[in-house]
């Protein structure tokens, strides 16, 4: 079953089990152990809404980031010499960023990505596979909604993404590309930029209340 229609049925714990991490949906535990609450709160997306600083800086970073185009490029030696060659338009690979799903630009895609990095310093991206195994969507996933589940050999056993209404849907390492700002304070989370503002935002917006 393909990652957008169990995305978009929020699945259903016996469609859970078939994926790695499907049994920690399907348990009966109530909160399920894993990374992304305390590094990830929804206040820190709240900032773009509510600063005009935030909101112009990561305007500004995203809009930036948005409008490169990506290319794919192959690297080959040519009389003694290695160099880079763009693959064409046709390679997969570059159909799949000029293209990343029948709802988003590339450019709306990478806006999400660094907007999301601004804010919450991790960025998830959740890869759709055809039958064959190759990937032919890409899609951004809120980061204050992503849980990480640590695996003690594997490094990252999962993914639990948490919809709007409660539901989670279950993601295995391989669907979902991770891209994180470095946190000295944790292996799994990234940092957010907004955490060491956090407190001078507030007093900002206090301030301009209590004139």
């Amino acid at each position: 079953m393909g990652l957008r229609k169990r995305i978009a049925d929020w699945i259903q714990p016996e469609r859970a089990r078939a994926n790695p991490v499907g049994s920690v949906i399907s348990s009966p535990m109530e909160r399920v152990m894993g990374v992304g609450d305390d590094w990830a709160p929804e206040s820190y997306g709240e900032q773009m809404a509510r600063s005009v600083p935030v909101y112009a800086a990561v305007q500004l970073l995203a809009g930036s980031v948005a409008s490169v185009p990506l290319k794919v490029y192959r690297r080959q030696v040519a009389g003694g010499r290695e160099e880079r060659v763009w693959v064409g338009p046709d390679h997969p690979i570059q159909k799949l960023l000029d293209n990343v799903n029948p709802h988003m630009t590339r450019g709306e895609l990478w806006r999400a990505v660094e907007t999301y990095l601004d804010l919450w310093g991790s960025a998830y991206l959740a890869v759709d596979r055809d039958e064959a195994g190759r990937p032919f969507e890409i899609w951004p996933l809120r980061p204050d909604r992503v849980k990480l589940i640590p695996h003690p050999e594997e490094y990252i056993k999962g993914y639990l993404y948490t919809g709007r209404d409660g539901a989670r849907v279950a993601l295995a390492a391989d669907e979902v590309i991770r891209i994180r700002l470095f946190n000295p304070l944790d292996e799994f989370a990234g940092l957010s930029p907004i955490a060491p503002l956090l407190q001078s935002l507030k007093m900002g917006r206090a301030a301009l209340q209590a004139s």
